[in-house]
Order: C-alpha cells, then sequence, then structure tokens
C-alpha cells in the first residue's frame, strides 16, 4: 500500500503527460499549435454591439452568452465523425429564443475560424480601426442614438478644454455624421497636457460636441437634454498617440446628455 501511494501520483503525471501528448503535439515553425488530426480547433470571435443578450452553439454544443455591448472569445477543440462535412453555427436571442444566424461551415479544415459583429439587429463585416501615425490622434465612430432617435446627419466638433476656465475651443470639425454610419478617418495633432489661457497655466482636455450639421448648436436641443460643456463623446487621452473607433450611444444624466462607450477597438 506504502508503494502504491508513492508511485501513484509519478503514475497520474506520467498519464497527463502522454495525454497531452496525444491532444497536442509540438509547435510548428511560425509558433501555431499542430493538433491532433482527430480534433479540429474552432475559433470564434465577435461582438454584439445591441441591448439583446445572445447565446452561440456550434452544432449541439452551447459554446457561451453574450452580454449586450460586450466582445466574445472562444476556442474548442472539437472532433468530428466522417457522417457530415459540415457544421452548423447558431446565434440565438435569449429574448425569445430566435435564431438571428445560421451559418454552414465546412468541418473538414486543420482549423475553423470564423468572426462576426452583431450591430442593431444586423451582421456586417468587423469594423477597421486606422494605423497609429507618430504624432497624431486617429479617430473613428460610430453613432447609435437610441434615446434621441435622430436620423439628421451631425457634425462632430472636436476642441480644446480648459478645465479651470470651462472653456470649449474648437479644433477642428468632422461633418456629416449619419447615425449607425461608421465614420471616415479623423485625424488630430497630439497636444500638451497644460496650456496658459486668459493668463492662467490649466490643464487641456479633449472633448467632442456634437452639432446640428453647419450649426454651433447642439443637437440635443430640440430633444429636450442639456449639454454641459464637460460633456463630450468618447475621446483619447489628448497627449497621446493612438488610433481609437468607438462606437457609443446616448443616455440621459436627469435632464443633461451623456454617452455610452458600447465599444472601443
Amino acid at each position: 500500500m506504502k508503494i502504491l501511494n508513492t508511485i501513484s501520483p509519478v503514475f497520474l503525471l506520467l498519464i497527463a503527460s502522454i495525454l497531452s501528448f496525444y491532444f497536442l503535439s509540438c509547435k510548428s515553425d511560425d509558433g501555431e499549435l499542430l493538433y491532433d488530426n482527430n480534433l479540429t480547433p474552432v475559433i470564434l470571435n465577435g461582438y454584439n454591439v445591441s441591448n439583446d443578450n445572445l447565446t452561440v452553439k456550434f452544432d449541439t454544443t452551447t459554446l457561451g452568452n453574450i452580454d449586450p455591448n460586450a466582445k466574445f472569445a472562444v476556442r474548442r477543440l472539437f472532433t468530428f465523425d466522417n457522417l457530415s462535412d459540415v457544421s452548423k453555427l447558431t446565434i440565438l436571442n435569449q429574448k425569445n429564443n430566435e435564431i438571428i444566424l445560421e451559418k454552414i461551415i465546412p468541418n473538414k479544415e486543420p482549423k475553423i475560424t470564423y468572426n462576426f459583429f452583431y450591430l442593431d439587429g444586423k451582421f456586417q463585416d468587423i469594423p477597421q480601426k486606422s494605423d497609429i501615425t507618430p504624432g497624431k490622434i486617429k479617430l473613428k465612430y460610430l453613432f447609435r442614438p437610441l434615446l434621441t432617435n435622430t436620423n439628421k446627419p451631425l457634425d462632430i466638433v472636436f476642441g480644446k478644454f480648459y478645465f479651470t476656465s470651462k472653456k470649449f475651443v474648437e479644433l477642428k470639425r468632422y461633418s456629416n455624421l449619419k447615425p449607425y454610419e461608421l465614420s471616415e478617418d479623423i485625424t488630430l495633432d497630439t497636444l500638451g497636457n497644460f496650456e496658459v489661457y486668459n493668463g492662467i497655466r490649466q490643464i487641456v482636455q479633449l472633448k467632442a460636441y456634437l452639432y446640428h450639421a453647419g450649426t454651433s448648436e447642439f443637437y440635443t436641443k430640440e430633444n429636450g437634454f442639456n449639454w454641459p460643456p464637460a460633456t463630450t463623446i468618447p475621446v483619447p487621452s489628448i497627449n497621446v498617440v493612438s488610433s481609437k473607433l468607438y462606437i457609443f450611444s446616448e443616455k440621459p444624466t436627469g435632464e443633461n446628455i451623456s454617452f455610452n462607450k458600447n465599444l472601443e477597438l
């Protein structure tokens, strides 16, 4: 009995090593793991940019649930029988168990990868942000007016906000942002965090306002919401080189407007 107790952990470790070697072999030259011929890696990546809870299934296996305005990423190993050459990817809306996506995927590939982007009831290609440019801030936006339901084009007005003076000074305007459509590239210069304004050295922040197209009037005025000077749609730091893609929506804060950052890439 003492001998068995001594050998047991070593034996289990040996078995685990053998199984590990059986399922996953060594790495290839490019660093990818090589899988046993009977096992296929299934890699799913996606974004749920909606207010719905979703469920993802691969054939009869539930891979997971996706919260509203959240990212989904899963990697699993599957064994496929020889009865079928394809598998089915299904995405359901938990609210009514409605199937919102069915995708037939060949399962004879060495690796199965599928990416999806769900935006307010529609599947689209995953949007891409711009490459980093030295000394610049690169931005793209997609606006979801879920509160005001405005369908009018708007201007994004970027400016320096002097923290002590509560003063907004316009830097650049992007014209005709259409709701639920991705903007073109917007490029700004990086700036320092401090400047002298009205004789006072003060913090400078990057802010972005939404005006009616071609005006300096907040689009929220006709909807009964105030826009306090410190309010902004999502923006990065003013002094850091970056490239960002923001999907954002409205939310009320009393009688004031504010914004939810639904997704940042």
